[in-house]
């Protein structure tokens, strides 16, 4: 897919390392802390979800999804 984490990111960094979630891609500095995950199908179809409460304490919710 060529998208990789941004583990410089440190809400992707524990999204990644400590939670397991291999798919998450980028998330946001300010505000909602958004978080972006890439989700891809053998057809090669991607679903996009976005997800808030993204820090350690936090229980992560989908804020949205849509297809790319």
């Amino acid at each position: 897919m060529g998208l990789f984490p941004d583990l410089e990111n440190s809400s992707v960094k524990y999204l990644f390392s400590e939670k397991g979630y291999q798919e998450v891609t980028s998330c946001s500095g300010t505000g909602l802390g958004l978080c972006r995950f890439h989700f891809k199908n053998e057809e090669g179809k991607t679903l996009v979800v976005i997800t808030v409460n993204n820090q350690p304490g936090q229980e992560v919710t989908v804020y949205k999804w849509f297809f790319e």
